[in-house]
């Protein structure tokens, strides 16, 4: 019993020692749960510091999107102008302006409401014409013609006698013709001398954006004796303040104290200062030895005679020089210096005797220079001979017949002596650079019909035409609507009503 009562007395020691066991290991654990809490309190707290700091920059990254939306709306909106624009939806190409009159022959009159504005609306059919060009050819870079760069302008001076732009316009041709990137012909465009007319502006500042270059070709009335700019407005003052929009663009002055230097300045330009010869007619292999230019008459009476002769001079890079009369046959005159000290080898005389005397042919013989001359006793005339002259029809000329022109597209443009208050046709100019790019020939008529001399050859030499395109340039004011009824009979049917 006593035995008994000792194993029972220590089982009790037992039980008491394991109820203390499981007491501290219970406490035990108490104490570790606790501190697992407090951790993860902390880690809680943290991710909570971490969840706030997220939403923070959360919602500065809605804001920055937020700001810049505006900006992506308005390059989604460019982007789709620019796609509109290059489709050619917005400004059409010389394709949209025909009308067919038959299954092979186009037509197209080429007018605005004004000479600034029409030269604007060359400038953008010329534009949009390499600009559908780019976006059919190939992925090839080297087949891809660029788009004009440049521009040049003339300032349009006001007064009775308004031919002043009409020179400078002929002697600017041959520069629409860039010689970094041949075939690539830029426009000429107009502004009166104390503004930018709006057409010029928004082509520049909305629509042009390729430009980076543009040259003022011709007096300034708010150019400075010096050549300074003065404070007053004007074309090259207004183009410089362009310039602020256009960080790329630089610009080029050529210009003299009349017509016949700044026709001495362009020539200048293309021969850079006389150290390069020009080259044959078309701009051809200079291997050939030929350098040519082509030398107009000055005289107001005279000079739309030069006209037909532009897009050969754009093409080829081609000066064209005026003759002064009397003074050029001096032996003081700076144009037969010019043509010697330059290695030109030919010139070509447009008009006849009565605009550039034999006298002054004389004068380029003794300094060993061949010149031919396309004749003429009207500017009517002369138009016609140097259409026989670019077609080979007249075979008097020394060198092989020129390659660059064609009968595929011919130009109508009247160019009728502005009576005192009139206005002279700046059409002749301002379509120049986009008649070479298309090789074709432009043809001098009146506002009142078609001159018999261009009937005649029309009728006598349609063999030798291939008329596809017909431009009419200049509005009713220029050439009334049944003229350009007329003119699209004669070419449809090779002869006249």
């Amino acid at each position: 019993m006593r035995h008994l009562k000792n194993i029972c007395k220590a089982l009790g020691c037992i039980a008491t020692l394991l109820s203390l066991i499981f007491s501290i290991v219970a406490l035990c654990l108490a104490i570790d749960a606790a501190e697992q809490g407090e951790i993860l309190q902390d880690n809680v707290k943290d991710i909570r510091d971490a969840t706030g700091q997220i939403r923070g920059d959360a919602a500065s990254i809605k804001g920055l999107v937020e700001s810049v939306e505006p900006q992506v709306s308005e390059l989604r909106s460019v982007t789709g102008a620019l796609s509109e624009l290059y489709s050619s939806a917005t400004f059409p190409t010389i394709d949209d302006l025909y009308s067919s009159i038959s299954e092979k022959l186009r037509v197209a009159r080429i007018s605005h409401a004004s000479r600034y504005d029409t030269a604007s609306l060359i400038a953008r059919l010329l534009i949009n014409d390499y600009r559908r060009e780019n976006l059919h050819l190939s992925s090839d870079r080297n087949s891809t013609p660029a788009t004009p760069r440049s521009a040049t302008f003339v300032s349009v001076e006001q007064g009775s006698d308004d031919s002043g732009h009409l020179a400078d316009g002929i002697v600017a041709s041959a520069l629409s013709h860039d010689p970094n990137s041949p075939g690539t012909f830029s426009p000429l465009l107009l502004s009166s001398g104390d503004e930018l007319p709006r057409s010029v502006d928004e082509l520049l500042t909305q629509y042009w954006v390729e430009l980076v270059e543009f040259r003022v070709v011709g007096s300034d009335p708010t150019r400075d004796k010096d050549g300074s700019l003065s404070d007053a407005g004007g074309t090259a003052q207004k183009l410089m303040k362009l310039l602020d929009k256009m960080p790329a663009a630089s610009s080029v002055d050529v210009y003299g104290d009349d017509r016949y230097e700044t026709a001495l300045e362009a020539y200048d330009v293309l021969t850079e200062g006389g150290k390069m010869s020009p080259g044959p007619i078309c701009g051809d292999d200079r291997s050939r030895g030929e350098s040519v230019a082509i030398i107009a008459p000055g005289a107001s009476r005279y000079l739309a005679a030069a006209l037909p002769a532009l897009p050969l001079s754009a093409i080829g890079r081609t000066p064209i020089l005026l003759y002064e009369a009397e003074s050029d046959i001096e032996t003081d005159s700076p144009l037969l210096p010019a043509l010697k000290a330059s290695g030109v080898t030919d010139v070509i005389l447009l008009g006849s005797t009565d605009a550039i005397p034999t006298d002054f042919a004389d004068e380029l013989e003794k300094i060993n220079i061949n010149y031919w001359r396309i004749p003429g006793k009207t500017r009517y005339e002369t138009s016609v001979e140097f259409a026989k002259f670019a077609l080979g029809i007249d075979a008097s000329w020394p060198r092989e017949t020129p390659t660059c022109l064609d009968s595929r597209t011919v130009a109508f443009v009247n160019s009728e002596v502005p009576q005192e208050g009139e206005r002279d046709s700046a059409g002749g100019v301002t379509i120049a650079p986009l008649l070479a790019k298309e090789r074709g020939l432009m043809f001098l008529i009146e506002s009142r019909g078609i001159p018999d001399t261009v009937c005649e050859f029309f009728e006598d030499h349609a063999e030798t035409m291939d008329i596809e395109n017909v431009w009419i340039v200049g509005g009713t004011a220029r050439i009334k609507s049944k003229v350009a009824e007329d003119i699209i009979y004669m070419v449809e049917n090779q002869q006249c009503r």
